[in-house]
């Protein structure tokens, strides 16, 4: 069954608004789609796929012929059904920082400008403005639908790779991090879900991170959250 059939199944059963929670590379899908409707003539999913993880220091080994279909699905998850949803929601894991301590400056601008080291050359990502022209092509309000930053040290550069938290623990930053998205990506969506308040390990509960949530949310420090 295809997003479209699923869609219009579910209009007939019920009235409340419907979404889907993408994946964030989708934003990226959305910036590049014409280079990667070449990677794709090309056949070249895998090794573009092979090269990414290399240079982001991941070591994966594929099962025989697993490689390719992972590519594939990874490279075009871009579904032309989203304009039969009511709200486009995306998750906002999007890697910022390579630097062990990148500045709250810096992180503010990679959500503009991410280098995203290729076969092809340094390309840039722009997430906020590919969000926001992804919105504006379907004409649907944005919700962000999972996301947030754990608190180990690479997390601005790997936000939901629960590996990193080896490295040990550095709350500023965590904290620097959702300041860097309630003040550059939070504007574009009509919402948003914390991923996970109750995991010890990756909660912002507690910490200077769930400070700066209060903040934006204008919660009182003595008032429970309940988002």
């Amino acid at each position: 069954m295809n997003g479209r059939s699923l869609i219009a199944q579910l209009r007939r059963i019920t009235s409340v608004p419907l979404t889907c929670s993408f994946n964030w590379w989708v934003a990226l899908h959305h910036q590049f789609r014409g280079l990667l409707r070449v990677v794709r003539w090309l056949r070249g999913e895998d090794d573009l796929l092979r090269s990414l993880l290399r240079r982001h220091g991941y070591r994966v080994e594929f099962d025989p012929g697993a490689e390719r279909r992972i590519a594939t699905n990874a490279f075009w998850e871009y579904p032309d059904w989203a304009d039969r949803l009511d709200w486009l929601g995306i998750t906002f894991y999007f890697p910022l920082a390579s630097e062990p301590s990148p500045s709250l400056e810096l992180l503010r601008e990679r959500w503009h400008r991410y280098p995203i080291p290729t076969p092809l050359g340094t390309l840039s990502a722009h997430y906020v403005e590919s969000l926001q022209d992804w919105a504006e092509r379907f004409q649907k309000p944005l919700l962000f639908t999972e996301g947030g930053w754990g608190k180990w040290k690479g997390a601005a550069a790997y936000p939901a790779n629960w590996h990193a938290s080896a490295a040990g623990t550095d709350l500023a930053l965590q904290a620097r991090c959702y300041e860097a998205f309630f003040q550059e990506a939070a504007p574009l969506a009509m919402g948003m879900f914390f991923w996970d308040w109750a995991e010890p390990g990756f909660s912002p509960a507690g910490g200077p991170a769930e400070a700066v949530i209060r903040q934006y949310f204008g919660v009182q420090a003595a008032d429970p959250l309940s988002y």
